[in-house]
């Protein structure tokens, strides 16, 4: 009998001490108010997310520094350097102002929010400039080196807005149109799309040549300008207009000028929800301050001038020419 109490004491002692050992944890409860528009909300404003190795960076630059974002073409490969550091491009990487991309495989976009795309087609080798006092306006400029970039936006381009592509002294500038710009072993080629573009000498801007020789050149929808690097410093506004031609038909079947007469859907013009932030510091090279000096002054013009811009009569596309077939849809790899 006296082991049996012994028994049941020793019993009791143990269920005490578990007691004291093991607690309840607090009730998880899911919050009914978090709506999963909320969670997105939450995830798009995180700019500290880093998915190449999923640790977290700092940004050395505010989100308003941003001027576009990477996307890939399937398989496509691109090279970004800021800051003296080079690294594989991710989708949704933020660019920023001093970044210089190379496109070493298959083709590649840079998407404006809301605005419009460029592609890159392989072999792309350029920079990316801002002027950071654009008011969060686009006053963007791309120094093409090697390579072909073609830009369309899907409305115009304020009066107080700027886009423009640069290659071996030519600036050709659009307000809102799509356009291509193509560095070839002999000189730039330039074809327009749809709309407007003004083809200029850059090295007589950034002379602050006024005269008429300096004037830019008016390329319209259907037509481009081939021009040779040697003859760019020798050729005025009357020349140039001389060399311009209508667009074959074999030209307008590439792939990069079906882009541009291709209406963007609204979910190519999305920031990504989880941009891809670089660490490295932005920091524009030496080489290229005066270009941003350049752009400050072309803002500067836009601010103090009265005359708006006039959306010319276009020319007839070549999706209204030929039979129509399947809508095309922009997307990797087009």
């Amino acid at each position: 009998m006296k082991k049996g109490y012994l028994s049941f004491a020793l019993l009791v002692a143990l269920v005490g001490l578990g007691a004291g050992c093991f607690r309840l944890g607090p009730r998880v409860v899911k919050n009914p108010a978090q709506t999963q528009k909320q969670i997105a909300v939450q995830q798009e404003d995180s700019r500290t997310a880093d998915e190449t190795g999923g640790e977290n960076v700092e940004p050395g630059y505010s989100a308003d520094a941003v001027i576009g974002y990477l996307e890939l073409g399937v398989d496509a490969s691109v090279d970004i350097t800021r800051d003296g550091s080079k690294q594989a491009g991710k989708d949704g990487t933020e660019l920023v102002d001093g970044d210089e991309m190379q496109v070493g495989r298959g083709v590649a976009f840079i998407i404006y929010p809301d605005s419009g795309r460029a592609r890159l087609d392989e072999g792309t080798d350029l920079v990316l400039l801002k002027d950071e006092a654009a008011d969060g306006n686009i006053f963007i400029q791309l120094r093409l080196n090697a390579g072909r970039v073609w830009t369309r936006f899907e409305r115009l381009l304020g009066q107080d807005e700027y886009y423009s592509v640069s290659a071996n002294g030519v600036v050709a500038t659009v307000r809102g149109t799509a356009f291509g710009v193509e560095v070839q072993d002999d000189g730039v080629d330039i074809q327009v799309a749809d709309h407007e573009v003004e083809v200029s000498n850059e090295t007589a801007e950034l002379a602050g040549v006024e005269a008429s020789d300096a004037e830019p050149v008016k390329i319209t929808s259907g037509e481009g300008l081939k021009i040779a690097t040697k003859g760019i410093l020798l050729r005025d506004a009357r020349i140039l207009k001389s060399t311009i031609r209508r667009l074959s038909v074999s030209e307008r079947l590439v792939d990069s000028f079906k882009f541009g007469i291709t209406k963007l859907t609204s979910d190519k013009l999305k920031r990504p929800v989880k941009p891809v932030i670089l660490p490295a510091r932005p920091v524009l090279r030496q080489e290229f301050m005066i270009y941003r000096e350049l752009l400050q002054r072309r803002r500067e013009m836009l601010i103090n001038t009265s005359s708006t811009f006039v959306v010319p009569e276009r020319a007839p596309l070549l999706q209204e020419i030929l039979p129509s077939t399947q809508p095309q849809v922009i997307g990797p790899g087009a």
